[in-house]
């Protein structure tokens, strides 16, 4: 599968999941939908009403990053291709977890180990792409008969001196399309960032008007991204009662760990916010 059908996917599966929450079966009965209508780009998806209405629904990821951003969504993304490649090579499934030993944690030698440890958690220093994928996909060789056996597979690889744990399972059936590495990795997180996800909004209210060219109406649909996506998110009602700008007809807050979706507050574009 390409990259954009390997997104599309996840959307799809995103849209599934609002749509089993009590906020998304009360806006499905609302609106009385009765089907997707179209899988598009710029709205995301279009759903039909039983009056033969058309309903837009946009979807975005809301990623509060902080300096470890980079190096887990750099680290996943390795181990995605690395997932894909024993699909493609040897058809066989696998789940990945990196884990970076922390000498911080474990060995510290000093008091600035310890503030370290207590005051700047996780990693960011991105390792060496192109080795860490060769030394990533050699592991797998090494192991792949293990794995075709449905061992679980556990071993290190070490790059400039870090120890990386790579823990490996197979499945029997997986997605297609889907690949499975997390990260494990720390760091802070930033509490109600109310600005970051206006601004998450922003960049859909200035291709709104693509949006509403193909649907009466215009959803946005916010899939709260977790930590294995470099996302670092604490939330409170604060976040939620907060009342945001927004040129959609209603926007949702989806919260994919927990299965759990929110209807945000809104305030409408007006015309002198557009004249400036």
């Amino acid at each position: 599968m390409t990259k954009a059908q390997d997104k599309k996917l996840e959307e799809q599966e995103y849209l599934d999941g609002f749509k089993e929450t009590q906020v998304g079966k009360q806006f499905y009965e609302d609106c009385l939908i009765t089907d997707i209508f179209e899988v598009t780009k710029q709205p995301d998806f279009i759903l039909k009403t039983n009056s033969e209405k058309l309903i837009g629904i946009e979807l975005t990821e809301f990623i509060v990053k902080n300096k470890n951003t980079k190096y887990t969504q750099a680290l996943t993304r390795i181990g995605n291709r690395i997932c894909k490649y024993a699909k493609k090579q040897y058809d066989l499934g696998i789940s990945m977890t990196i884990d970076q030993f922390d000498k911080f944690l474990w060995c510290p030698t000093n008091r600035n180990d310890y503030l370290k440890r207590a005051y700047d958690p996780g990693f960011s220093d991105v390792p060496p792409i192109k080795e860490f994928k060769e030394k990533l996909q050699e592991f797998v060789k090494a192991n792949i008969n293990n794995l075709k056996k449905r061992n679980f597979v556990k071993g290190c690889i070490t790059i400039q001196d870090e120890y990386f744990k790579i823990t490996i399972e197979t499945y029997s059936f997986m997605n297609l399309g889907k690949f499975d590495c997390h990260v494990n990795n720390t760091g802070w997180c930033k509490e109600d960032p109310n600005e970051d996800l206006q601004a998450c909004i922003d960049e859909k209210n200035n291709k709104f008007e693509n949006y509403i060219k193909k649907c009466n109406d215009c959803y946005l649909l916010i899939i709260l991204a977790d930590s294995s996506k470099g996302s670092f998110c604490l939330y409170t009602d604060k976040l939620l009662k907060h009342k945001y700008t927004s040129k959609f007809k209603e926007i949702f807050f989806y919260d994919e760990r927990k299965k759990e979706a929110y209807k945000l507050r809104a305030k409408q574009f007006s015309h002198w916010m557009l004249s400036f």
